[in-house]
């Protein structure tokens, strides 16, 4: 018996396995695993104790009244410490040392003024922080009667600029509104959250702040069961009280005092 098949029968199943042979073959390659995202650790915290900062005293006549505000695009350093010298004569004002604007912050040295006029208060410079930098009040003399009026919040102020080769420092490091700048020794750019009105000197004596927590409060006395509030201005001398967690100091102590305003 003749097995050979017709040439048109063997040609057509050639023709079918060369097709099969060399047609294009679907591969299914399994997707790569998505990458393993590890997150880093939070960094730790670590304090640099500020280096020697210059005593510069401008000596500028303060004004008689409330000047303009003035923003700045960074906080003011760490206070420095000065100690008053005695009355010179009776009548003397005190004015404390605080950082005044001066094209870059300048440390006006505390001394004894005598008021402009009689009856003149001495209104402490004011710092407040905002969204844009710090609004700066310097501090000024004040009529009787005239209390110290804050700037209203929708005023619109342009960022004071800089003198020349000057390096900006960082932003203020704390909530925002009113403050004063931190203890000498402090971490640069922290800020003490304060009532308006607080002389910056009420911190100059506290613990070195590290991280935000450091505030300066109101005291409330109790008066023939009436509580009454403390109030800091021109022409009420009190006492405040400045209170720290330990989290916020450099030594990791917790710091509480009653300070004269």
């Amino acid at each position: 018996m003749n097995t050979t098949l017709p040439l048109t029968h063997f040609s057509r199943l050639f023709m079918i396995s060369a097709a099969l042979a060399t047609s294009a073959c679907t591969t299914y390659v399994a997707p790569y695993p998505p990458p393993r995202v590890i997150a880093a650790p939070a960094p730790i915290a670590t304090y640099y104790r500020p280096g020697p900062q210059s005593v510069v005293s401008v000596y500028v006549d303060p004004p008689v009244m409330q000047p303009a505000p003035i923003l700045v695009g960074w906080a003011p350093p760490p206070l420095l410490v000065q100690v008053p010298v005695p009355m010179p004569y009776p009548g003397a004002v005190w004015t404390g040392g605080y950082w005044i604007w001066e094209g870059n912050w300048v440390w006006s040295a505390g001394r004894w003024l005598a008021p402009p006029l009689p009856n003149y208060g001495w209104v402490q410079p004011y710092y407040e922080y905002r969204n844009a930098g710090v609004v700066f009040i310097t501090g000024h003399w004040s009529p009787p009667g005239v209390f110290f009026a804050p700037p209203a919040m929708n005023l619109n102020l342009t960022l004071a600029t800089p003198l020349a080769g000057v390096v900006t420092g960082p932003q203020p490091i704390g909530p925002l509104g009113v403050f004063v700048p931190a203890p000498p020794g402090s971490r640069v750019g922290i800020i003490v959250p304060a009532p308006i009105g607080t002389a910056p000197a009420v911190v100059a004596s506290a613990a070195s702040v590290v991280n935000v927590g450091m505030r300066v409060r109101n005291n409330i006395t109790t008066i023939n069961n009436t509580q009454v509030t403390n109030t800091v201005n021109n022409n009420n001398v009190t006492t405040v009280t400045v209170v720290a967690p330990a989290t916020a100091t450099a030594n990791g102590q917790a710091f509480q005092s009653v300070v004269p305003a």
